[in-house]
């Protein structure tokens, strides 16, 4: 490899100390290459400008060498990142060096607008922002000489005739990450990105439009970056007064983002107004349609077209009030900007009155009917959990059991009227209520100039001017009777029906003492509809928790001795019984490697993927010898271990009892036509006909099995 493709040393050079690789995390299914840009220093002068860049190009430039090189030969690919980019992928045997390497990037680089000086260097190429000297129509307008006769060596050296002689026009598509380095920086930068991505857009349509693209010449090769949706991590960020109007205005501009992480901390919380709506921006009830986004979409990032905010991601700082949890559910229950959520929970197992309030809240944001009805949230992760009381889950299930579970969220009785939704007409007033655990209800008004939909009353005395209603963003509120319009919502979603949660993660904290004697409640309550569990709990009650989810297909363990993952829908012997199977000593090595040793265990085939952490490995060695249905297993030892890594790595590569892909039409007819062929056209002797039955007498059953082991079979992976 290193003698045919040497010829990209330099341009290695380019991005060595630039790249790292992050594996595919679990629920991911592909990772990525991560690569830091040239970032201009401060004072910068016109020769600084010229070098930066020159330097900028370069390294995009590399990129797309690499990349053409991949299409090519996935081991040159691979070679080139680790020998010449100086990228860690693991050794033989980790989990990291199995991954294959998929052709992406996350990049990160300025967002800021450069400076009025910079901005007059326009015979030197200067773009108002970086992003779009990466991914403008730059790339094809302006590619350097030397990258042009690089890219034609890579095409000379490719083996299909057909790319060879018309040439290869491809795409690379491309993340980049929002992660400001102050917390003060947070506005600015956002607002510089969303103005970019809409420039950007702006670019590629009157490029399109001009002429000046013209199609890659026969033999050529041709390499187009393409920006996807955004990586928005604004963490510990200072959530000021205008965070929210700019976000907002960001979302309502099309800019989509396949993840948005926001950390919220009472030390750093805006006035209840800004909140708001930050709160009813990000979990807006309006669904807006992909083809008007300013960035694109390519399948690699996911298996299904996702919604404007890929994943929200929320640290609730135990600092939060209820208040401020409720005006978060309150939007949370009727958002259609995400299918995926994972809300880090930090409490306090001592504030038991606050946590079952914080309980009752997320019950009606996420399981309750009306979540279920409006709400597009689909996966969700409770992470960083430290009470899950019986207390806390008798006020989590009451909620789901009510028909109006607004008067139960504020112990407030039911009125003449019942619970309805309205639309809050704009230049409207309201009360937004401050309750606090001391029973205190602080009102702060609030005014909106525009409609305001899924507005829910509750407690309604049918007469009185001021009505207690939950307005999303801003939880609990009083709004005057004259500003609603009952009856028919005003929303964009159309006839958009929420499936509710169907997968869920649980994660408890493992630094501090956690409670957690209400989980078979919990379950009992919201695991009917789970297809997918993810649980990094105790696991003394595993069966109990699995009784109360009659339709799960797969089942994953982290956080023990044993990681597992189990897919149940491919065991049907497995879900036809009671779980007991489940029920023993997960962190007994000895006997969790007896039960897989155990063919007639359905446990067995049901065990796909395995993590241990232990010092008893000749009881696993045991096991892989007889177990034919494990996929992966990884195994963690203390230094002293070592040596029994050869007698695990014999059991890599090995073939299991499971089809890699299932066997084509084709083959199948072929082998159907021969049994054919074989069955006897008419009556023969009885001394001739008995050898001659028992080939071609098969049932279905005999048959599908043939299929099964004909088939490519999946090869074990242990490390």
């Amino acid at each position: 490899i290193e003698q045919r493709w040497g010829f990209l040393a330099t341009w290695c050079d380019a991005l060595k100390s630039r790249v790292t690789y992050t594996g595919p995390e679990r629920g991911r299914s592909l990772g990525t290459s991560s690569v830091t840009l040239p970032m201009r220093e401060e004072g910068q002068d016109a020769d600084d400008e010229v070098r930066f860049l020159h330097e900028f190009q370069k390294t995009r430039e590399a990129k797309a060498l690499l990349a053409a090189a991949a299409h090519m030969d996935y081991d040159a690919w691979r070679y080139l990142l680790e020998k010449n980019c100086g990228v860690h992928l693991g050794v033989e045997g980790e989990p990291l060096y199995e991954e294959k390497i998929p052709v992406r990037y996350t990049v990160m680089l300025d967002h800021d607008a450069q400076t009025s000086i910079l901005r007059d260097f326009h015979d030197l190429g200067a773009h108002e922002y970086d992003l779009l000297f990466f991914f403008g129509p730059h790339q094809r307008l302006h590619p350097s000489a030397k990258y042009r006769e690089t890219l034609q060596q890579i095409a000379a050296l490719e083996q299909n005739l057909h790319r060879r002689e018309a040439g290869f026009d491809f795409e690379v598509p491309v993340r980049v990450e929002f992660a400001p380095p102050e917390p003060s920086d947070g506005v600015n930068e956002l607002v510089d990105a969303g103005i970019a991505e809409q420039t950007l857009k702006e670019q590629w349509e009157r490029f399109l439009r001009s002429g000046e693209d013209e199609a890659a010449v026969l033999g050529e090769w041709r390499c187009t970056f393409v920006l996807e949706r955004m990586i928005g991590k604004l963490g510990v960020i200072d959530l000021c007064e205008d965070m929210g109007p700019t976000i907002k205005v960001l979302l309502q501009q099309n800019a989509w983002l396949s993840l948005l992480s926001v950390s919220l901390n009472v030390g750093v919380m805006p006035s209840v107004g800004s909140y708001g709506r930050l709160l009813s921006s990000v979990f807006s009830s309006t669904r807006r349609p992909p083809e008007i986004a300013n960035t694109s979409y390519h399948p690699a990032f996911s298996d299904r077209p996702p919604l404007q905010l890929g994943e929200i991601d929320f640290l609730c700082a135990s600092t939060l009030r209820v208040h401020d949890i409720g005006a978060m559910c309150s939007a949370v229950a009727q958002t259609q900007m995400t299918r995926k959520l994972t809300l880090r929970l930090c409490m306090d197992i001592r504030e038991q009155e606050r946590n079952r309030k914080c309980w009752k809240w997320l019950a009606y944001a996420l399981f309750s009917k009306r979540a279920q009805a409006f709400s597009s949230v689909e996966s969700l992760a409770f992470a960083g959990i430290r009470s899950m009381s019986r207390s806390d889950m008798q006020a989590f299930t009451s909620m789901l059991t009510f028909d109006n579970p607004e008067e139960d969220l504020f112990g407030s009785p039911p009125g003449p009227v019942q619970a309805r939704d309205a639309t809050l007409s704009g230049d409207s007033r309201i009360r937004c209520v401050l309750d606090d655990l001391n029973g205190s209800t602080n009102t702060k008004a609030i005014t909106f100039d525009v409609p305001v939909p899924f507005i829910r009353t509750f407690s309604d005395d049918g007469k009185s001017t001021w009505v207690d209603a939950i307005v999303p963003g801003y939880g609990r509120c009083r709004v005057q009777r004259r500003d609603l319009v009952f009856g028919d919502v005003i929303s964009s979603n159309g006839d958009v029906v929420g499936r509710g949660i169907t997968s869920l993660n649980l994660r408890f904290y493992k630094d501090a003492p956690s409670v957690t004697d209400g989980l078979v409640l919990f379950f009992g309550a919201v695991g009917s509809s789970l297809k997918r569990l993810a649980l990094d709990a105790p696991r003394d009650e595993l069966s109990s928790i699995l009784q109360c989810c009659p339709s799960l297909e797969e089942l994953v363990l982290t956080g023990g001795v044993v990681d597992a993952q189990l897919p149940f829908l491919r065991c049907l012997p497995f879900l036809a019984q009671p779980f007991h199977g489940l029920n023993f000593d997960w962190d007994e090595i000895t006997t969790l490697s007896e039960q897989l040793s155990d063919v007639h265990n359905p446990l067995t085939t049901c065990f796909d993927h395995a993590n241990l952490i232990e010092r008893r490995l000749s009881a696993l060695l045991r096991m892989l010898s007889v177990n034919k249905s494990l996929e992966y297993l990884e195994v963690v030892v203390p230094p002293g271990y070592e040596r029994y890594g050869d007698e695990f790595y014999e059991h890599h590569q090995g073939p299991i009892c499971r089809p890699l892909n299932p066997l084509s039409a084709a083959a199948k007819l072929a082998f159907l036509s021969v049994l054919q062929s074989l069955s006897p056209a008419k009556k023969r002797p009885a001394a001739a006909e008995r050898p001659q039955s028992l080939r071609w007498r098969m049932d279905r059953h005999v048959i599908s099995e043939i299929f099964t082991f004909a088939a490519d079979p999946v090869l074990r992976q242990v490390c």
